[in-house]
């Protein structure tokens, strides 16, 4: 049985605290971007990694107290885009 994956449409804040400064700082980043899962509960799971990957590569590692919300999650159709 072939299972058909859905796309779901993801916009995440990532709230953390900067210590690339000498003194720390809290901030958040925003983040909106396309995935495909087999449900609604491995979609979610695959937003949070992807969210957390985007923010790593966007801003490094040196960050603590880093903590991922999914401000939105629906699903959306195949091709959708993410601006």
């Amino acid at each position: 049985m072939i299972i058909k994956m859905k796309t779901y449409y993801v916009e995440c804040t990532v709230s953390f605290t900067d210590n690339s400064e000498e003194e720390p700082w809290k901030s958040s980043e925003t983040y909106s971007y396309i995935i495909e899962a087999n449900n609604k509960k491995d979609g979610e799971a695959d937003a949070k990694s992807k969210g957390l990957e985007m923010f790593e590569s966007d801003l490094g590692t040196n960050n603590t107290d880093v903590k991922l919300t999914l401000d939105v999650f629906y699903e959306t159709i195949e091709g959708a885009r993410a601006n």
